[in-house]
């Protein structure tokens, strides 16, 4: 039976295993923006089932569905206002300008990671931090937990 496309409901597309981590794409609802995505198992799951996957997704897919443009912005908002701080803290000086509103608007939303307890958001800032990754440990209640700048 085909069932029509529903927009608002989390498509995996490209689905694969890389170890134990299942990987694929998705098209965030309601945007025209295809992220990578990971499921992944913690330490204590030595060998992770088709139950397990299938829960990780479920909680995944009601997480996305429920993620307004809003509380993405302010994701991004907390985020840059916490590297621009520690960047300039370096320097004991204030941000200059719009240097939060630099980073923000220049933080892509590459890749969501999505682990039982919590997940990783990984962006990429190709003008401001070209080469790097930042990594963002968030729980499912939006609240950031660590943010990264790697190499």
């Amino acid at each position: 039976m085909n069932r029509p496309y529903n927009k608002n409901i989390m498509q995996i597309i490209n689905k694969q295993m890389d170890g134990q981590v299942l990987k694929g794409e998705v098209l965030l609802p309601g945007r025209a923006q295809v992220i990578q995505v990971a499921f992944e198992p913690d330490e204590e799951i030595q060998a992770p089932d088709d139950e397990f996957y299938a829960y990780l997704i479920s909680r995944a897919a009601a997480f996305v569905a429920s993620l307004s443009p809003e509380a993405e912005m302010a994701v991004k908002e907390q985020v840059s206002a916490e590297i621009t701080d520690a960047a300039y803290s370096q320097d004991d000086e204030a941000p200059i300008g719009d240097a939060y509103a630099q980073l923000r608007d220049d933080l892509q939303l590459q890749q969501i990671s999505f682990f039982p307890d919590d997940m990783v958001w990984t962006y990429s800032a190709g003008t401001i931090f070209a080469g790097n990754i930042i990594s963002v440990q968030i729980g499912y209640d939006l609240e950031i937990i660590e943010v990264m700048v790697l190499d």
